[in-house]
């Protein structure tokens, strides 16, 4: 695949973004001025010890959370602009998510799971059973699809995740420890397809992670602390 094209705009803008909880009548400050911009295409790691504003940061550019100051855009699109039902199109249409823990639903299959974003977007149940299935294929898991979460191992389970997440064709897959609960072998069978996805799909990674190999994979890697970002 070509190198993203540096010279357009950056998929991820954020300039002196702030953040803080009101705990017990006091300010508490998470995040204390990020400016970061994002190329398409780009993988990038954001690593720190727990409790810097990693996630936080994550979830702001996610549209998960807003920010308490600055500016954040993505796409395009101011997100501080947008009502909560416009930011739910947003993401549904624009942001995948991969977190630790994958959050499947246990009553459904693993197509189901994975069909579930075209669902709520109005996608008949025909047409996002299938495309749900070429996803599956995609993360090696085609003869696994009218399984449920608890027939799969946990290595299974979180690359059901990644095919959800990848299903509405985001530009911009945002992943939080997406690794952090898998033994080493499977860790690194993801960290494998995530980049191998990034690659031939062109698609944009954005993510939080204690591994130092998935870092190393990156083609930038930031370093969070005491809710400041900068180059590792």
């Amino acid at each position: 695949m070509s190198a993203p094209d540096r010279s357009s705009a950056p998929l991820v803008r954020l300039r002196n973004v702030t953040k803080a909880y009101q705990v017990e009548r006091k300010s508490l400050p998470v995040l204390r001025g990020i400016s970061l911009d994002v190329d398409s295409g780009q993988i990038v790691a954001i690593i720190g010890s727990s409790g810097a504003g990693k996630s936080t940061l994550l979830h702001i550019v996610g549209a998960l959370d807003k920010a308490t100051g600055g500016d954040v855009q993505v796409a395009g699109k101011e997100l501080g602009r947008m009502s909560p039902s416009q930011l739910a199109d947003f993401r549904n249409r624009n942001i995948g998510f991969i977190f630790q823990f994958h959050h499947l639903l246990p009553e459904f299959t693993a197509a189901e799971n994975v069909a579930m974003p075209l669902l709520i977007r109005g996608v008949s149940m025909r047409e996002a059973l299938t495309r749900s299935k070429n996803y599956l294929e995609l993360v090696g898991l085609a003869d696994r699809s009218s399984h449920k979460p608890s027939e799969l191992s946990g290595g299974e389970q979180q690359r059901v995740a990644v095919a959800r997440a990848l299903i509405p064709e985001p530009q911009l897959v945002l992943a939080d420890e997406p690794s952090g609960n898998l033994d080493s072998e499977n860790g690194e069978r993801l960290h494998t397809l995530l980049w191998e996805i990034s690659r031939s799909e062109g698609r944009t990674f954005v993510i939080v992670t204690h591994n130092a190999d998935l870092a190393g994979r990156a083609d930038r890697v930031l370093h969070m602390r005491d809710g400041l970002l900068m180059d590792a």
